[in-house]
């Protein structure tokens, strides 16, 4: 009940409570309409769950847009944290801030998606990294030590050490923990290093505990001393593999960085090769459907492949690619901003460094003279925020020339005679009962009706991939996609983690995210060594190790046998317990019993891996030897099929053969397969109602398939005793053998056709009379199931245009005379206010207001409208201010009848549309345009004008008018703005400036829209001057189509001088098109500078009246420029600039549009032109020969394949500076194909040759740039000390204690007086030695001064020699004796690698603690010596009396 009152408050009501199409809410508010991202942002706060399911599905760049939340191209930590999770990388903060730390190369707290690639390098063990490393969920020692290494330094001071122990999870008393660091600090210097702060974590921590973590099988009795070395040595191999993952992930990232120059020129490189091949596929015709239908039905994904079954249709994938991107530019938006941004970050640290990385490469792609930015282009895009279908990529360059609409399935004829199809209605039903018969019988992908439609009635159930037994040479020719899953299948049932995928659609996408990560690394590794692979330490990525176990199985079963496969499974689990247990010797028998079964299978695999090497090389060298050949071989069956004019044998025939087959070709992957048509198969022209369909064969006989209700197809005298039966298939109409057809029309259930001589037939539903077939169908229901003549007024008027709707109909005669017949509810046939009246005959249309006798050329009934427009015609007229004749279209003429739901106001008799709009929203209004086709579909209509722009107005449900979604309804005929649209005059009463002026005609005489020119005040006009200039400011960056120079038109009134006196002053001039304001300054070093940085130019030298430039194509700029090329005076009219704002403009004229229910389906038609043809060809062949691959296989480019190949001619041309994009001027002319290959002409001469010689493609060439520049690994080594053990260093303390104490010495004390000791110590050297912390840089000064004075005497008298003396004295100088060891860089000093201390041996134990030395020395600085006294330098102080030395 509160769901009912929610919805019910929901709807949408007008002020007098009714429903309404208007929005009902605050005026004075504006409306948030959120974007996709943004509302996934919020479902991420709401439904977690949910969310993980659909993130799964998406890519890592996807997923760092949806959390980029300031859209800022870059990402901080705080968002790096809360994305890890959705990557299925489950990490402690600590761990995400070292890899985020590592990858923030300028230190700024966020980063790009170059550093973001390099931080899912390190972590991901499957496609990243090849040693297997994932980082682990919890805490290590690593990353308690790195947290709290806050000066980076690699050590610990006791503060960080607590603080490091406490965040690890380590519970222990503060005393506890001052012991410990006392033990564990083996060179006394106050800090920690990590193998010590790692050795205080074993001995402290729960080892059972941080086992199982690591998911450890811990035995129950085991020494807590064994549980330490075995969580020592998982600490080890843990940091091992996270060392070289860091490593690998520094190389990539040092990669990126080296080829990052190259990659940014290959990827201008690439979209000019893009752009080029888009051009070439255009001039072969498009086909767009705007809106997915009422059911979304025409919303189904483009076909996988365009294959026939002898032909596979190459690189269709980059087709698909390029079509996405065009219809949903906001993919192509992410892709690029990241980029830019990461772009704009590199050029940031480059200028912080005061480094430019690009040089003159780098200059070429800064200025370019052809402008090619893909980022901008898809920023500007006029499909954004449209419902534009990607279903139709497959008719792409199909020179599809007409389209049909039925209630759930499309249709498309190519001027070839194909018929193409897709859509379809899905089953509104999924769950299958179990006792259903869908248990037994597959219902198909479409409803039955859609079958019958698209001819699917035959279509065989799928074979279920995931259960078929696959050989070697199927899995050979399998597709590397489908290798990979296969290998990822087997691998996976081989460890038991294996289960089908739920949905086959998304089977690519379940086996990476779910089943692949179920294999572990550890486990794929192992089993591979047990079969004696990876003895040599390679490392592989988890999914190569996968593809090598995926060989090795299937070997083992097809050499060996399944039991035997099944053995080595058994021994190799048991070897994994054994090593676990460590039972290395038992491990080392069962290892070789593997070894001697695998034996003969390793000269089996070496013979097949060297047999396949070999035959993939022949096959891989015939395959190109041979392209040409089987090229040729395939053109020439298609020219033969096409050629054929009537079937060779009774397979081309119906089974009674009474007529031919003609097949259905699917677009999608719902549809019929791909076949090539016979010539006898070509249609002519194809019409669909709501579940019918009917074409016409190029023999003019007339052709019905679908729903038979109400003998709507035809039928009767074909099928016999059941003129209502379906038909699955195109079938010959026989009631019409001898009457050729030249149109037909279906409506909702009566079709219609117009036979040769004009005469009109009629079938199917005749109620309401919209058969025209008299009274009687209102007195009886019936239906005519035969095709039934006629008759149009009394003198039988010959018919030359037939329309059907839902339940009326209309007929155009030869006269151009209208009439209707059919129900007139709603006001549909236009007969007056109030009528409403059902015309059972042809009535002809008695007036329509505001026609003025034009003729009627086009009719279009609709479900319960009726469109119709006046025939065009030419009119050649003369303005008064110009004698030169102009022509232009007139007619045209739109004027709609019918229910005010559809056309917005009710209409009971014809009324012209007046008023067009155009722009994003339809806001701008514009004049009416010659219509040339018109369409009324279910609620919403269509016009094509004589231009070929696309108009729309109704319903706009699921956005089929060509608008934005949020807007309802379209009141007014609104320009579709992606297609054609007409170019506009941009330059109008826009700024303009000249060079000088004179007797103030200024600029703005030129842009004010008068062209006349015949006077003062009419035109512009400078002094006369050197090379004077007029130039014109956009205002921003517009397309430009067209420049229109006009001249002035007064004649001198002096006749002496010439008439053209003042028209020939313009002549010679320059037309330039610049992005930047051109140089002020007016002299002739000025214009050749001008002409070397525009965009494009052009020079006039003919005196005309109007000069007229047509720009090259996508020409974009936004200031203008005249400027004479000698001494003269410059005087313009007008000038007239005809473009499109923006970067781009529409993608092409229609030719032909129908309107369905809630879509609209729009032809560009084919370009016919041999020379534009040629043109695009050779274009894209040049920029990539890649494209010349695509391009010959349409019949559109057949011949100019032939002529000029793979583009090797035209390379060899561009060579000689003709190239066929940029024409080869100037360095600043340059394309960006002809940068690159003259940029890295030398690498790419040294490339290896292709095979046959022939020209390399762009992806080849790119791979090879960028491969060539890997870096070397440079793996981290840790040179680790060696650290003395507990007795080691007890044994060390016992031996000093010897020497101090001299116990054990043989040799005798020597004894002195203590004035002998004061006498040989002058400087105070012992009082230094003990004190020196108190020793001031003066007495330090003073001391080595007195290095040379007495203390070489008394040490000579003391026994000690002048070496020995100068040792104390050296050694008391120099840093070793300092006992202040609070910096860091002391500890390195200190050691060596073998833990050895490097103090000299002649200043004993000095520099042991103050404590100690206080307990062996007896005196101070400020007491006497007295006896007993330990002395430096080995002596005693002995009683005072004489004693010789």
């Amino acid at each position: 009940m509160e769901k009912d009152n929610a919805n019910k408050s929901n709807k949408l009501l007008g002020v007098d409570g009714k429903p309404t199409n208007t929005r009902h809410r605050n005026l004075f508010e504006e409306e948030v309409i959120l974007t996709e991202k943004q509302k996934m942002r919020q479902e991420l706060e709401t439904n977690k769950d949910k969310m993980m399911d659909l993130i799964k599905a998406m890519s890592p760049v996807d997923i760092f847009l949806l959390f980029d939340e300031d859209d800022s191209g870059l990402i901080s930590f705080e968002e790096f944290r809360k994305m890890l999770p959705f990557l299925n990388i489950h990490i402690s903060d600590a761990k995400a801030y070292r890899y985020f730390r590592m990858c923030d190369t300028d230190g700024s707290g966020e980063i790009d998606i170059d550093e973001f690639k390099v931080a899912l390098f390190a972590c991901d063990p499957t496609s990243g990294n090849p040693v297997g490393f994932h980082p682990s969920n919890f805490i290590t020692p690593m990353d308690a030590f790195e947290m709290m290494d806050e000066d980076h330094s690699g050590f610990l001071d006791e503060d960080e050490y607590r603080y490091a122990t406490e965040y690890i999870g380590v519970e222990i008393t503060d005393e506890k923990l001052e012991k410990y660091f006392h033990k564990y600090d083996y060179n006394y210097a106050g800090l920690l290093d990590y193998f010590e702060f790692r050795d205080i974590f074993i001995e402290l921590c729960d080892v059972r505990k941080q086992l199982e973590l690591r998911k450890v099988d811990v035995p129950s009795f085991v020494r807590k001393k064994t549980l330490r070395l075995m969580l020592r040595d998982l600490l080890v191999e843990e940091e091992r593999k996270e060392r070289r993952a860091l490593a690998e992930a520094r190389r990539y990232k040092k990669w990126i960085l080296n080829i990052r120059d190259s990659k940014k020129l290959l990827q201008k490189a690439e979209f000019r090769a893009y752009q080029e091949l888009k051009q070439a596929l255009d001039a072969a015709g498009q086909v767009y459907v705007i809106g997915s239908g009422s059911n979304g039905q025409f919303s189904s994904p483009p076909a996988a492949g365009m294959d026939t079954k002898d032909f596979k249709f190459e690189f269709f994938d980059r087709v698909v690619e390029l079509w996405k991107d065009r219809v949903q530019p906001q993919q192509l938006i992410d892709r690029y901003k990241l980029e830019r941004k990461a772009a704009e970050q590199e050029d940031k640290r480059d200028a912080e460094r005061n480094v430019s990385g690009l040089g003159a490469i780098g200059q070429m792609i800064k200025d370019p003279k052809i402008v090619i930015d893909p980022y901008l282009q898809a920023l500007e895009s006029p499909f954004h925020g449209l419902n534009v279908q990607m279903n139709t990529a497959g008719l792409w360059g199909r020179r599809i020339y007409q389209v049909a609409v039925s209630e759930g399935v499309l249709f498309a004829l190519a001027d070839t005679g194909e018929v193409f199809t897709w859509g379809g209605h899905s089953h509104w039903w999924h769950e299958i009962q179990p006792d259903s018969v869908q248990q037994t019988h597959w219902r198909g992908d479409v409803t039955a009706r859609s079958q019958l439609l698209m001819g699917l009635k035959d279509k065989q159930l799928p074979p279920d991939s995931s259960l078929d037994i696959i050989s070697e040479d199927d899995f050979s020719r399998m597709s590397p996609e489908n290798r990979k899953a296969e290998s990822i299948k087997v691998v996976a049932k081989y460890f038991n983690v294996w289960q089908p995928p739920p949905n086959l659609a998304q089977r690519m996408l379940f086996l990476d995210k779910d089943i692949l990560p179920r294999i572990l690394y550890d486990e794929v590794r192992f089993a591979l060594q047990c079969r004696g692979k990876l003895k040599h330490n390679e490392e592989l990525t988890k999914m190569q190790m996968v593809e090598l176990l995926h060989a090795d199985i299937e070997l083992e079963k097809k050499v060996l046998g399944e039991r035997a496969h099944k053995a080595i499974k058994e021994i190799e689990s048991q070897i994994m317990a054994l090593l676990k247990r460590r039972k290395v010797k038992l491990a080392e028998k069962f290892q070789r019993r593997i070894d001697e079964l695998w034996a003969p299978l390793r000269e089996v695999q070496a013979e097949e891996q060297a047999a396949k090497l070999s035959r993939d090389l022949a096959h891989s060298n015939e395959l190109h030897k041979n392209d040409t050949t089987s090229y040729s071989e395939w053109r020439k069956r298609v020219v033969a099929k096409r050629e054929e004019a009537i079937p060779e044998d009774a397979d081309g025939f119906t089974p009674r053969q009474q007529g031919v087959k003609i097949p259905l070709i699917g677009a999608t992957p719902r549809g019929p397969e791909v076949v090539t048509p016979r010539g006898y198969q070509s249609a002519l022209q194809i019409s669909a109602g709501s579940a019918h369909a009917c074409l016409i064969h190029k023999s003019g006989q007339l052709y019905t398939w679908g729903v038979g209700g109400a003998g709507r197809l035809g039928m009767d005298l074909t099928r016999g005793a059941d003129p209502e039966k379906d038909v699955d298939k195109p079938t010959l109409v026989q009631a019409l053998m001898q009457r050729p057809v030249v149109r037909v029309a279906c409506g909702y259930s009566h079709t219609g056709c117009i036979v040769a001589g004009g005469e009109l037939y009629m079938w199917g539903s005749t109620s309401n009379g919209k058969c025209g077939l008299g009274p009687i169908v209102n007195r009886e229901e019936c239906f005519a199931s035969v095709p039934t003549r006629v008759m149009v007024g009394a003198e039988d008027r010959r018919i030359k245009k037939l329309s059907c709707g839902a339940m009326h109909s209309a007929i155009i005669t030869e006269a151009g005379q209208l009439y209707l017949f059919g129900c007139g509810d709603g006001g549909r046939l236009g007969l007056g206010e109030g009528r409403y009246d059902t015309l059972f005959t042809p009535t002809p249309v008695s007036s329509i207001p505001g026609l003025n006798g034009e003729k009627i050329a086009t009719v279009s009934c609709g479900n319960s409208t009726t469109i119709l427009a006046t025939e065009i015609i030419r009119e050649v007229g003369a303005s008064e201010e110009d004698v030169q004749k102009q022509r232009h279209l007139a007619g045209g003429r739109v004027f709609v009848a019918g229910s005010r739901n559809v056309l917005g106001k009710q209409c009971d008799s014809f009324t012209q549309l007046t008023e067009f709009r155009s722009g994003s929203n339809g806001s701008e209004s514009i004049a009416a345009v010659p219509i040339k086709q018109v369409s009324a579909g279910y609620m919403h209509s269509v016009l094509v004008s004589a231009e070929g722009e696309l108009f729309c107005f109704g319903h706009n449900k699921g956005g089929c008018c060509g608008l934005p979604t949020p807007q309802l309804f379209v009141e007014h005929p609104t320009s579709v703005r992606f297609l054609y649209s007409s170019p506009t005059n941009i330059g109008l009463g826009r700024k303009a400036y000249q060079s000088t002026t004179f007797n103030q005609r200024n600029a703005s005489f030129a842009v004010n829209g008068r062209i006349e020119g015949n006077g003062v005040n009419k035109s512009s006009c400078t002094q006369q001057e050197s090379q004077p200039w007029l130039e014109v400011d956009l205002g921003r960056t517009a397309v430009i189509e067209s420049v229109i120079v006009w001249n002035r038109t007064d004649i001198p009134q002096d006749k002496n001088l010439p008439r053209d006196h003042y028209t020939s002053r313009l002549f010679p001039f320059w037309v330039m098109i610049g992005k930047d304001p051109f140089q002020q300054i007016a002299n002739a070093v000025s214009l050749k500078e001008n002409l070397r940085s525009a965009v494009c130019k052009a020079r006039f030298a003919d005196d005309k009246r109007a000069s007229t430039w047509r720009c090259p194509a996508q020409s974009q700029g936004r200031y203008v420029r005249i400027q004479l090329e000698g001494y003269n005076s410059l005087s313009i009219a007008e000038i007239e600039i005809y473009g499109y704002w923006g970067l781009t403009k529409g993608v092409g004229r229609v030719s032909y549009a129908t309107a369905g229910r809630d879509v609209t389906v729009a032809v560009v038609r084919p370009n016919n032109d041999p020379k534009d043809l040629e043109s695009f060809y050779k274009r894209a062949t040049y920029s990539d020969a890649m494209n010349a691959d695509i391009l010959r296989q349409l019949e559109s480019f057949t011949a100019e394949y032939d002529k000029f190949g793979r583009g090797e001619v035209l390379q060899e041309a561009a060579r000689k500076k003709a190239c066929c994009i940029c024409g080869r001027g100037n360095l600043q002319d340059l394309c960006e194909a002809c940068i690159l290959y003259n940029s890295y002409s030398q690498p790419i001469a040294a490339m290896p040759p292709a095979v046959g010689g022939r020209r390399r493609r762009l992806r080849s060439i790119s791979d090879f740039l960028l491969l060539s520049n890997k870096p070397d690994l440079d793996p981290i080594v840790v040179p680790q000390v060696k650290r003395p053990s507990k007795w080691e260093v007890r044994k060390k303390n016992f031996l000093e204690m010897l020497k101090v104490t001299n116990l054990f010495r043989v040799k005798r004390t020597g004894y002195v007086s203590p004035k002998e000791a004061l006498s040989a110590d002058p400087a105070a050297i012992m009082e230094t030695l003990k004190y020196v912390d108190h020793i001031d840089e003066k007495k330090m000064e003073t001391l080595m001064n007195d290095r040379t004075g007495g203390g070489s005497v008394a040490g000579s008298s003391l026994g000690l020699g002048d070496a020995s003396l100068a040792g104390v004295l050296n050694s008391t100088s120099g840093p070793a004796a300092v006992t202040e060891r609070k910096g860091k860089n002391m500890k390195m000093a200190e050691e060596t690698d073998d833990g050895q201390s490097v103090i000299p041996e002649s200043i004993g134990d000095s520099v042991v603690p103050l404590e100690r030395q206080q307990k062996r020395h007896g005196y101070g600085p400020n007491e006497p010596l007295k006896e007993g006294d330990l002395l430096p330098t080995g002596h005693v102080v002995k009683p005072a009396f004489p004693k010789s030395i």
